[in-house]
């Protein structure tokens, strides 16, 4: 289980436990993992001209200090807002306290670092290393140029010579293996999970053939990590972005299952937190949505930064909702209706759906935090299915959209994919 132990507060998780597991046992044959180098964060963040000026300093004599003028704190202009923040961070680090001790009797974030001997140096090596580039972004984008060109569903069979990357692009691709196999793209391999499914396209192309990713009775558990904009990333162009109103056009509310469990990861602008909770959720449906934080720690539990820091976090925000259809009933297991045997909607054996009543949406808690060592790969999330499982039917059909990985008995979408999935990623397990 990725869960390594939960309280009240919430959970801590072991990331690359969980891909492990994805890609290790019962499978006979393979077994990868992620890269351990990508989890080893010793210290917390600091920036390289922050680092070099610390080891300078310990290493040149002690010259006498000079009174510096304090510079005043940043405040916020909205009193509301000031107040909303403190209160904030005292709940995040009071529960991360309890998490962390919750942890350490379980064994786990144990290791202690007093200094960052070298700031992360081989985490931050490994999540460096070439991968496909923007190498699946560039394609997106030359095929968003031409008119709808959608292709008709594929089957991987894991027996493929080299494909091309247009091979797999703007159609459903199910593999349907039960162990995990590399598949050779364009000179690039990319490890491909057991029993999955994904869809890659730029999202314009997405909204005109939302129905390839259709599944009979609908997904119970959709989790979206939108492409949100900031400054940041337009001036670095680091990756592709929409602005909020785009993702309105989503058509969650027709890929979800009745009682569906639609999960949003914001970043920390109160802005986009204000706009998912008072449209876009209310948008697709959903009328109780509650916050959670990932917290991020290090190999010892501390957090990654100063959780007062004005502008890197030690954590993010996400928004959980249950999406409540009218005019639609839970079907009981052994009532199904009649499978899906549309030409796009029947390609998805890769999917494990059950009766929506095995979970417990309804009982969904708020102001819950999860506590996990974050992979260094730009943008990677902590698995969540196994946190949410209780809130779920026994074998939920899952959906990840603006995905950049894939996870086995998951249909996942999104212009890059298969970013994550590089062969430079993973090594071998023995």
């Amino acid at each position: 289980m990725t869960v390594v132990c939960k309280t009240e507060a919430g959970w801590v998780i072991d990331h690359q436990r969980a891909v492990d597991e994805a890609y290790g046992p019962p499978h006979p044959n393979t077994h990868y993992s992620l890269k351990s180098a990508l989890f080893d964060l010793q210290c917390p963040f600091i920036m390289d001209s922050q680092f070099e000026k610390w080891r300078h300093l310990k290493e040149a004599p002690q010259a006498p200090q000079t009174k510096k003028r304090k510079r005043k704190k940043h405040t916020m202009s909205c009193d509301d807002e000031a107040g909303e923040s403190k209160e904030l961070v005292v709940r995040l680090s009071s529960a991360h306290t309890t998490l962390v001790n919750a942890a350490r009797q379980h064994g786990h974030l144990l290791v202690t670092r007093s200094v960052p001997s070298d700031n992360n140096i081989t985490a931050r090596q490994a999540a460096s290393l070439a991968g496909s580039g923007d190498r699946l972004a560039e394609v997106a984008e030359a095929w968003s140029k031409g008119e709808n060109s959608w292709q008709s569903p594929y089957v991987i069979t894991g027996d493929e010579a080299a494909l091309s990357m247009t091979d797999v692009f703007h159609r459903r691709v199910t593999y349907k293996g039960d162990d995990p196999v590399f598949q050779c793209l364009d000179d690039h391999h990319y490890l491909i999970p057991p029993r999955s499914s994904f869809v890659m396209s730029n999202y314009d192309q997405l909204l005109q053939n939302c129905d390839t990713l259709q599944v009979s009775g609908g997904y119970d558990l959709i989790v979206v990590d939108p492409p949100w904009q900031n400054k940041s990333v337009k001036r670095k162009r680091s990756y592709y972005s929409l602005e909020e109103e785009s993702f309105l056009q989503l058509p969650v509310s027709d890929l979800a299952s009745p009682n569906c469990l639609i999960v949003v990861w914001v970043t920390n602008k109160p802005r986009l937190t204000t706009f998912v909770q008072d449209q876009l959720l209310p948008h697709w449906g959903i009328k109780r949505i509650v916050q959670w934080h990932w917290m991020k720690v290090t190999v010892d539990g501390t957090m990654i930064c100063d959780i007062d820091s004005p502008t890197k976090k030690p954590y993010e925000t996400l928004l959980l909702g249950q999406l409540v259809q009218k005019g639609k009933e839970i079907t009981p297991k052994n009532q199904a209706g009649p499978p899906d045997t549309s030409a796009k909607g029947a390609n998805s054996p890769d999917v494990t759906h059950d009766n929506v009543s095995g979970g417990n949406v309804s009982n969904l808690p708020d102001s819950r935090v999860i506590v996990s060592v974050p992979c260094s790969l730009h943008s990677k999330k902590p698995p969540l299915l196994d946190v949410l499982a209780q809130y779920l039917p026994p074998k939920p059909a899952c959906l990840e959209l603006f995905a950049r990985n894939l996870w086995p008995h998951w249909v996942s979408w999104g212009h890059e994919v298969l970013k994550h999935q590089h062969v430079d990623y993973y090594e071998e397990k023995t």
